[in-house]
This record gives C-alpha cells, structure tokens and sequence, in this order.
C-alpha cells in the first residue's frame, strides 16, 4: 500500500508538473495527518524529485497550550528528518477584528501571507500543501450550499499561480489514513475539527455520510470529476475573456479601469460577469470578498440605463456609471478631482491660455467666413452656426451684434441658452444630458459668454445669439486648440 501510495503521489505531482528538478519546496506542516503525510510522501520521494525540501508551521495562538504543543511537535519532526523548519505565531484574534473578518477566513489569510514570506526568504521555488480528495469535495459541497458561481465550484487548484501545489489533490482521505497506519507515522489531532460549529466540519461529519450512504458511495470522487471538468472550462473562458478585455477598457492607470459599456453590453451575459470581476481584480488586486451580488449590481446599473449611479464595494472599491462609460477605481488611489471654477476674458484679437482644463483660444476679425469644403453631418455638435465648417472647435459670431467683453468660463447653475437649430431657450444641464456627456466632464467645457448669455458651448454647439448673416461687415473667428 505505502509504495503504491507514493506511485499515485508522484503521478499527481508528474500530472500537474509540480515539481521540477532543483525546485526547493517549503512544506506546510500542521501536524495533522494531512500535513504530515504530505512532509513523509515528498521526503521519501525528494531524491526521485531531485528537489530539496523545508518546512513551515503556522502556529494561530488559538488553542493556547494545544497550539504550542503542536508547534513543538512539528519543530520536533522536522529535526528528525534533518530539515530547515521556520515556525512563526500569528495574532489572528487581532487581525480578525482589524479587518472584520471570520476567524477561519482570518487564519487563513495570514498563514498563507506567512507561507509566501517564508518561501521568500528561505529562496523556496514551491509551496507544497496538504489539501486531499475529500478537501476538495467537502470544499465544492461548502462553495454550492453558499451559492458559489463556476469558479468556485471548480474546487481547490492543484496548482496555484504556478507556485502554491497540492500533491495529495487526488488521494482520498483513507488512503491517506492507511498509508499513515502502515508506515506508523506520529501525527496530532486539532481539537477543532470535530466542533460541528464549522460548516466544512459539518460537511464532512454529516452531509458527506450521509449522501454516501443514501445517494452515492462515491460522492467523492463524482465531485472530483465534475470539479475537474468544470476547472478546464472555467479555464478556457478565463482566457478567452483576457483576450478581448484590450478592446473593452478605454483607459487604465493604478487604482483605476475605465470600461466601454456599450461593448461590454454586446457580449454574453456570462462574459460580461467575467470581464467585471477581471476589472474589479486588477483594481482591487484581489477578488476576496467579492461576491456575485456585487457584480450583478454592477450590472444592473449598466443594463437598466442607471446613469450617474454609483455602488461602493468592498475594501474602498468604488464603481461609477455614466452613459457609456464604467469607471472602477480605489478611493486611497485615486483622488476626486477638485471643483473646477475658470472664468477670464477673451483677448480679442490675440490668443487667450486657459490652464485648467488646457486650452487656447486664438481669435482674428476677418471680413468673411470661408467656403464650406464639405457639410459635416447633423447630431455631431456643429449646428448652422458653424457654416459648414469640419473643426468642430472653430467658429465665427457678428460682432456687430455682440456688446460688451466676451468671457470664458465654465458652466453655472441655472445656465440657459439658445442652441442654433433649435427653436427656443434649453437648459445647458439638459442640453449635457442629452448629448450624454458624463458628469465629471462637464466642469471642463469651456463656454464663451458675451454678459449671461451663452454663445457658444466650445466643441458642441454655438447659439443662434451673435449669428453670422448676410449683412455681417465684422466678424469675429474663434479657433480653439488643446494644450
């Protein structure tokens, strides 16, 4: 039994590549029966492996002397089989309350913070832990009864991000317990698996008997075999999704992702799923505590037209909707922009420097417009008032018409205007509503004033007011450029 265990052991490891030769491994190491039948599997295998081996032991202080015990216990092991061994005693009532978090999943994020920083140090190229068969199929049963999606009842990874491997994924936990009896192996037993308290301890105690003796003997290995399925398609779509998030993400920056909605709504309702939490991953760094409640609201937002609506996620994740634009970002990263207020006099004739937001108006009197080269289309901002002209940012007014300074400024509460081809006044907020520009951007459009009045809101629309006609003698041409 023990040799045939190693042969399936070592199948494992060959099947998954897990192990290279010269690979160092750092093995975590309970004390439990896993653990320890993973340390005696990979120290009987090591020269077969060609690798070189270390062990570390969390120690979570939560069992006082009983924690200690199995601290020395594993220091002990290690000692006989002339291992290195790194133990360290982590404060996780502590960080549980800093981070609001359950005890286990606390434990869990500082043993595995503890792994990497001991891999780091002792130059480990593999992270070796003892996750089995019935692990994996207690962890599916406990991800389906929470309402995971795909990935999650893809199980336990029998590799993890090309470091972090599970050598006994595919052993079940009576081979593990035969292997241990005939080879007489001294393990400890945690007091806390057997506290029903635990939803996987009442998985594996309860449930999991009791669907083997009244629904499938083998429910183990049925899971294992769904579990493996649904991992390699929930693998081909992962990839398939990174390859088309390029032509969905407008812009990216640190703490920041700005998405085309109208792209991403073209897509599967499964694919928009997964690119929204490819965002929210690179955003974030992570997807803990992400569930798929959050992601549907996002989506919910984006499918029912909520313009302007935005949700806040876990770990200071906040999510903006605006037209055809989803923006993610990190609050501590990227900082709300300051209420922008510009309003200064247009030089006539001469250029004007507008610094935030960089523009520069250049303005001339000329005598006539120039014939049109072409008719731009209607709907692209130009309206009449632009005489056919293609620059969108250049346009001409009767200043025979215009009394008083012209200014420019940004917008105003209560900003009314006369846009050309329309007959009657609008309210600016609406025409921006309208015309769909986003919110934070409308603070940024220049308009240039003649007193209240509104001539011309630069790049979208000029006003009927100061209309160049037949009877002009002077008139005014403004040009605008981008600094």
């Amino acid at each position: 039994m023990k040799r045939l265990f190693l042969v399936r052991v070592m199948d494992c490891i060959k099947k998954y590549n897990m192990i290279l030769e010269g690979d160092a491994v750092l093995i975590g190491v309970s004390g439990g029966i896993d653990s320890i039948t993973l340390l005696y599997s990979l120290y009987f295998l090591r020269d077969d492996l060609k690798c070189s081996l270390m062990v570390a032991h969390a120690n979570h202080g939560l069992r006082g002397e009983e924690s200690d015990r199995e601290a020395d216990f594993v220091s002990g092991i290690a000692d006989e089989l002339k291992l290195p061994c790194v133990i360290e005693k982590l404060n996780v009532l502590e960080y549980m309350a800093e981070r609001g978090l359950s005890k286990q999943a606390a434990a869990r994020e500082l043993r595995y913070d503890f792994f990497k920083r001991a891999a780091n140090r002792l130059s480990a190229s593999k992270i070796a832990l003892g996750h089995n068969a019935d692990d994996q199929a207690e962890t599916i049963l406990m991800r389906l009864l929470r309402g995971s999606g795909m990935r999650g009842i893809a199980g336990i990874g029998a590799v993890r991000d090309n470091r972090v491997i599970r050598p006994l994924i595919e052993t079940s936990r009576d081979e593990i317990t035969d292997f241990v009896r005939e080879k007489g192996l001294r393990y400890v037993e945690d007091s806390s698996n057997i506290e029903l308290y635990y939803l996987r301890n009442k998985i594996r105690l309860k449930l999991i008997p009791l669907l083997k003796q009244e629904y499938n003997p083998n429910i183990t290995g049925t899971l294992k075999e769904n579990a493996e399925i649904i991992r390699d398609e929930d693998e081909f779509l992962e990839s398939y999704c990174l390859s088309i998030i390029p032509d969905i993400v407008i812009s990216e920056s640190k703490g920041l992702i700005e998405l085309d909605t109208s792209k991403l709504k073209a897509l599967h309702i499964a694919i928009q799923r997964r690119i929204l939490r490819a965002a929210v991953k690179k955003v974030k760094g992570n997807l803990l505590r992400i569930s798929a409640l959050h992601i549907d609201d996002i989506l919910n937002s984006i499918n029912k037209g909520f313009s302007g609506k935005s949700l806040n996620l876990p770990d200071g994740i906040r999510v903006f909707y605006e037209y055809d634009k989803l923006k993610l970002f990190r609050e501590s990263e990227v900082a709300e922009e300051a209420e922008i207020i510009f309003d200064i006099p247009l030089k006539i004739p001469g250029e004007t420097i507008l610094s935030m937001p960089s523009f520069k108006f250049k303005t001339e009197i000329i005598s006539s417009v120039p014939s049109p080269q072409s008719s731009p289309p209607r709907g692209e901002g130009q309206g009449e008032g632009y005489f056919g002209m293609k620059n969108r940012y250049t346009a001409f007014f009767n200043m025979d018409k215009i009394e008083g300074e012209l200014r420019v400024r940004n917008r105003r509460s209560g900003d009314i205007f006369h846009p050309s081809g329309i007959q009657g006044s609008k309210k600016l907020k609406e025409f921006f509503i309208d015309e769909k520009i986003p919110r934070r951007e409308r603070d940024h459009i220049p308009l240039v004033v003649s007193g209240d009045t509104i001539l011309w809101v630069v790049g979208k629309r000029v006003t009927d007011t100061g209309r160049v006609d037949n009877d002009t003698k002077k008139i005014l041409k403004i040009s605008v450029t981008g600094m």
